[in-house]
């Protein structure tokens, strides 16, 4: 492949294209693991694809998982992050004040259980939890004892010492960064060349040189990665040295 090839390749791979590192696997068995009880949370850094790992797990559910998502980022006042909750499911339109919603929540999760079926309430973002959602969330952690009934909690790193202080017995998972010695398969992986490593169109210095740059972060690799690329297309070349990678 040319030079070009990788940069359309890269530009065109799906963000969704999930890469299982070290640091995966361990945040998938975590997520898999009934010995870490009900309420848990994945915190990482921004850009480490906590929400895209989130995302893997959950292809694995069954037809008997019901899961109801929302997001602290959308706003402040409950009745919005419970209307997240409630659209997940197809029930956005019913309720309109937060008193209903909260009692429509209330009533479907307990009917979801009373049929048998696992329910996962998932919080992404909740880093950005202000003071009326956390009492929202410390409602919703005590929704139901069932044991088929779950929360998750999807965060940046400094999370954690919000949700002890919310509830004890909250099991944290911290998933690390993109490390730079993974670099060469991560890019292999965005560029589908798992098969031939030989195929790399970067040098094993300059995918570390270019991780260490994006700190941590996947999503700013990748757009280093394609810079990287762009300037060595004028050049005579087939792989990206240290010195284009460091621009």
């Amino acid at each position: 492949m040319s030079l070009q090839d990788y940069i359309e390749q890269l530009n065109q791979a799906p963000r969704n294209r999930f890469w299982r590192g070290p640091a995966q696997q361990k945040a998938l068995a975590f997520l898999d693991d009934p010995a870490r009880g009900p309420h848990r949370a994945l915190i990482a850094p921004r850009g480490a694809g906590k929400t895209m790992l989130v995302a893997e797990w959950l292809k694995q559910r069954d037809d008997n998982t019901i899961v109801l998502l929302s997001t602290a980022a959308s706003s402040d006042k409950p009745a919005a992050f419970l209307h997240g909750f409630l659209s997940s499911v197809g029930l956005g339109e019913s309720g309109t004040s937060e008193v209903e919603r909260r009692n429509l929540l209330s009533v479907f999760v307990q009917h979801q259980l009373g049929r048998g079926r696992r329910v996962v309430l998932i919080i992404d973002d909740a880093e950005q939890l202000q003071v009326p959602l956390k009492t929202e969330l410390e409602r919703l952690l005590s929704l139901s004892d069932h044991p088929q009934f779950e929360t998750l909690l999807i965060g940046q790193a400094d999370l954690g010492p919000t949700l002890l202080a919310l509830k004890p017995s909250l099991h944290i998972h911290g998933m690390p960064g993109l490390r730079p010695e993974f670099a060469c398969s991560y890019l292999r992986a965005r560029l589908d060349l798992d098969s031939d490593p030989e195929q790399l169109p970067f040098t094993p210095v300059a995918a570390q040189a270019l991780a260490r740059q994006a700190g941590g972060s996947m999503e700013r690799l990748d757009r280093l990665a394609l810079k990287a690329l762009e300037r060595a297309l004028g050049g005579d070349t087939t792989k990206v040295g240290v010195r284009l990678a460091l621009g």
